[in-house]
């Protein structure tokens, strides 16, 4: 992630309050947008969830009482609330919304994070074709869980191809390796 301030995001610990109920969460060991959203949602006040937000490309907390305030602080002396655009955040009423984080694909991005969270078709496979090529068969990624193992499927299906994840993260790329086809 590039983080809300586009300079990355310093992971560590944030504290989540309803109001009433409180929780400090550790996220120092999270890789991906979707750890962090799983590690808030799992450890939030009781009534409060977390989810992607694929409106604004961030974090979405809420809670399903109307009555609750929520609050996000930083834990001590640290930038992970500000860096995950929800420094000092108060949400209006239940709901609170970080910034956009600039969530940027890797070779760890789960394939069920992708196209806005839904995921992409595995069973069918990928066809890319190389006019040099007369038949290609579909590449097999049913076994296929992150972006890395499809990345290492076009590379290794033998079609003069040479796949890797865009310099911007936010697709793959697939290069001709044979000179003169298109």
């Amino acid at each position: 992630m590039n983080g809300a301030l586009g300079e990355g995001v310093r992971l560590g610990s944030i504290l989540v309050s309803d109001g009433t109920n409180s929780a400090q969460i550790d996220l120092s060991g999270c890789v991906t947008l979707g750890d962090v959203i799983n590690k808030i949602d799992a450890n939030l006040p009781v009534n409060m969830s977390a989810i992607y937000n694929s409106a604004n490309g961030g974090i979405h907390i809420e809670s399903s009482d109307p009555a609750s305030d929520i609050t996000i602080k930083e834990v001590g002396s640290g930038y992970t609330a500000r860096d995950l655009g929800i420094y000092n955040a108060t949400g209006a009423g239940d709901a609170l919304d970080s910034q956009d984080l600039d969530a940027r694909l890797t070779s760890a991005t789960p394939l069920s994070a992708v196209a806005g969270g839904v995921g992409i078709d595995t069973a069918s496979g990928i066809i890319i074709q190389n006019s040099l090529l007369s038949e290609i068969d579909p590449i097999d990624i049913s076994n296929c869980d992150t972006l890395g193992d499809v990345v290492e499927a076009i590379n290794n299906a033998g079609i003069g191809a040479l796949a890797q994840i865009n310099a911007e993260g936010t697709g793959i790329e697939v290069i001709n390796m044979l000179s003169g086809s298109s």
